[in-house]
């Protein structure tokens, strides 16, 4: 335990660690009667002790929560694009949530706000505006446009035999 520093714990963290420290003295002075007693009350406490987080636990543990989070925004990205047609414009404005939100996720403090912030970005990018299915552009509006006036035709082209 003499290896401890402050510094490497929030303040709940280290005192956390000082009750386990706490916890240990007392029962040394009052439940132990063996050196067998005494190395079993050691082992708990130091296991205690060491499930508590350093802060570069929980910063490491943070920077993977929120890795998964912008990996999950980007599954998420990939699947607007390979399902959707988008205009330039919107495409424009998806990409722009998208990156809006992987700065957002990155910025995060905790994994709730990172969590808030996939959620806002996959929001605005659902939002974005998909070009419509079909729609006068579509190559099915040209083919069903061409099979119409190829149909006109064929009438008018009988009609005018059933004249002569």
């Amino acid at each position: 335990f003499g290896s401890l520093k402050k510094e490497d714990y929030s303040s709940i963290n280290w005192a956390t660690l000082q009750d386990e420290l706490a916890v240990f003295a007392t029962k040394a002075e009052t439940d132990v009667n063996t050196v067998e007693d005494v190395e079993k009350l050691y082992n708990e406490v130091l296991t205690a002790a060491q499930s508590v987080q350093t802060l570069a636990q929980a910063a490491a543990e943070l920077k993977a929560t929120l890795d998964g989070y912008a990996a999950e925004l980007k599954a998420k990205y990939d699947e607007l694009v390979a399902n959707n047609k988008y205009s330039k414009e919107n495409r424009a404005v998806l990409d722009a949530a998208y990156k809006a939100g992987v700065a957002e996720i990155n910025n995060a403090k905790s994994k709730a706000a990172g969590n808030t912030a996939k959620l806002k970005a996959i929001g605005a990018m659902n939002a974005v505006e998909v070009a419509p299915a079909g729609g006068c552009n579509s190559n099915l509006s040209s083919v069903g446009l061409c099979c119409f006036l190829l149909a006109v035709a064929l009438v008018a082209i009988v009609l005018r035999k059933r004249e002569n």
